[in-house]
């Protein structure tokens, strides 16, 4: 990828943690997020992130929490199950709380009662990844096999789709 690339990525990355959304579903203001990845670790992340792709042009996601390490503190204690788990974990049990207590893997109620202390790692790494996932769809050609168009919430509504495609649906704009 050229300068262009990195910088319209820094673009999208600043844009992605100015969202109010964000700020509020994260609990943060924009000073707190200059604070955590000021501007110049921001375009540098950017410009680490953009060697991160695929023979496809599309980004290696398993790459993405050690870069951000480089850059952003909280990334760097990592929870037992690794990041991109753990923020599976984590959506998961948003969309299908009644289902947390069924589920087997040994490690994740640790997961699930340890998040105020991996928090604010989450909520970055899943709004870069929010932003990496926006520069792919702007930039890449539309694959079906990595991307998904979401019904409107009128028409989940209208033809009685149920709570857990509304939770996925609200999860696209980061509110869980």
């Amino acid at each position: 990828m050229n300068a262009y690339s990195i910088s319209s990525l820094s673009e999208i990355l600043s844009d992605a943690f100015r969202q109010e959304r964000f700020l509020r579903f994260a609990g943060m203001t924009e000073a707190d997020i200059r604070r955590l990845l000021p501007r110049e670790k921001q375009e540098a992340l950017a410009a680490a992130a953009v060697t991160a792709v695929g023979e496809d042009g599309r980004f290696d996601l398993a790459l993405i929490p050690d870069l951000m390490g480089k850059y952003v503190e909280e990334m760097r204690k990592e929870p037992p199950v690794g990041w991109l788990r753990y923020c599976y974990y984590y959506i998961l049990a948003q969309i299908y709380p009644e289902n947390v207590a069924f589920w087997t893997d040994d490690r994740l109620e640790e997961v699930l009662q340890d998040d105020p202390v991996y928090k604010t790692g989450r909520v970055l790494l899943l709004q870069v990844l929010r932003a990496l996932f926006r520069y792919e769809k702007k930039y890449l050609p539309f694959d079906p096999t990595r991307e998904m168009h979401f019904l409107s919430e009128e028409e989940i509504v209208k033809h009685d789709f149920n709570c857990e495609y509304l939770r996925l649906r609200r999860s696209e704009h980061g509110v869980l």
